[in-house]
């Protein structure tokens, strides 16, 4: 692969030694691309030109570096000027898995999600879009997975806990998981969120867990 100053157009050849590189889809920021790497299907995203949000890419590549580390994004193989390359994450976005899985899986699944959002707490670093994540977690098998994190910071108040809350209380899913059978009070839940930003601890986080009844 192509040095980590090369560009995009650079690395494409040496991807195109292996196979098709293929468009995949047009974000905000970024056109994606799907490929070969060492024989593993794989994604580009490669920084549009006239995108006003610069760097994305390369404050991705630095996050999932750092989170691959504890299990959580798409595995990054290769980035360099403008672009990245990393493990293609197949599967149903999170609205309509949830639609269509059992109550069993789907707890089993917002917990898998839940510790890896309180992971992101403990390392100081909000994700963004977690409140609103329906193209940002992927369900494969029952297991889920995150990806894009273009915006990914640090900061010393995460949210990522309460954003992925915010979303489950939302009009969207909450009667989708009352359907479910799986049934909690905003109300309850807001006042355990309060209790979690003013101290993020473990306690404070398995309080949420219990009361969701995930365990």
């Amino acid at each position: 692969m192509a040095s980590i100053k090369a560009g995009f157009e650079t690395a494409r050849k040496e991807l195109e030694k292996e196979g098709k590189v293929e468009y995949y889809a047009r974000g905000q920021r970024s056109v994606v691309y799907t490929c070969t790497y060492k024989g593993r299907k794989s994604i580009a995203k490669v920084e549009k030109k006239e995108s006003n949000a610069k760097f994305r890419l390369e404050n991705e590549a630095k996050w999932l570096k750092a989170l691959n580390k504890k299990g959580i994004g798409p595995e990054l193989y290769a980035c360099g000027t403008g672009y990245i390359v990393c493990e293609f994450i197949k599967g149903k976005r999170i609205a309509e898995w949830l639609s269509s899985a059992k109550a069993g899986p789907i707890k089993k699944a917002l917990l898998g999600i839940f510790s890896q959002c309180r992971v992101m707490d403990k390392m100081l670093v909000t994700k963004e879009e977690m409140h609103r994540p329906l193209k940002h977690i992927i369900l494969f098998g029952g297991k889920p997975r995150m990806i894009d994190f273009e915006r990914c910071h640090s900061t010393e108040k995460p949210q990522n806990v309460t954003q992925f809350c915010q979303f489950l209380m939302s009009r969207d899913i909450h009667p989708i998981l009352e359907g479910k059978g799986i049934k909690f009070s905003n109300e309850k839940l807001i006042a355990l969120l309060r209790q979690y930003r003013e101290t993020p601890d473990e306690k404070a986080f398995l309080k949420l867990v219990s009361l969701l009844r995930l365990q």
